[in-house]
Order: structure tokens, then C-alpha cells, then sequence
């Protein structure tokens, strides 16, 4: 809602969206709670890429892969994720 109300409104009117990430760590650390993979912002995979194509893109020009600046807004960086064997999306 916070994400949102900031895209429509073109301001987070003082709330530090961070807070989001923070709160999402509190759930699975603290409280052991498991975040489903669907969640946006949140899941443990949220902006990172493991296509080819797409990861040589983002090392080499962030702004057209990532709309918005995560580390800012979210406190978490895009990244790359490199694996020996094709993964399910």
C-alpha cells in the first residue's frame, strides 16, 4: 500500500519505505515466518536476475533493467545470480 500510495501520489509524504525490507527480515528471522515467493518487494529473490541476457544488461546499464532505485526505496541493490543448472522462474 505504502509503494503504491507513493506511485500515485508522486511522494511518500515522510514514510521511509525501507522500513519495508527491515520489517520483512523482522518476519523471517524473528518470528521464523516464511515470506511466499510471490510476495513483491519482500521475497528473498526480489530483484535479482538470473537470465544471461538480462544479468549482462544490468551490470552494464541499471536504469533500463531496474525502474526505480532499489537501494534507495527498499534498501536493497538489484542483483545478479549466477548457477551451474537452469532454475524454475
Amino acid at each position: 500500500m505504502a509503494i503504491e500510495y507513493a506511485a500515485l501520489r508522486g511522494t511518500t509524504n515522510g514514510m521511509d519505505l525501507s522500513t519495508i525490507t527491515e520489517i520483512a527480515q523482522y518476519f523471517r528471522d524473528e518470528l521464523k515466518c516464511d515470506i511466499p515467493p510471490n510476495q513483491p518487494f519482500v521475497r528473498s529473490n526480489f530483484n535479482i536476475t538470473k537470465a544471461g541476457i538480462h544479468a549482462d544488461g544490468l551490470l552494464k546499464e541499471q536504469e533500463i533493467y531496474n525502474v526505480f532505485d532499489t537501494q534507495t526505496i527498499l534498501n536493497r541493490s538489484p542483483e545478479v545470480a549466477i548457477t551451474t543448472d537452469r532454475e524454475p522462474d
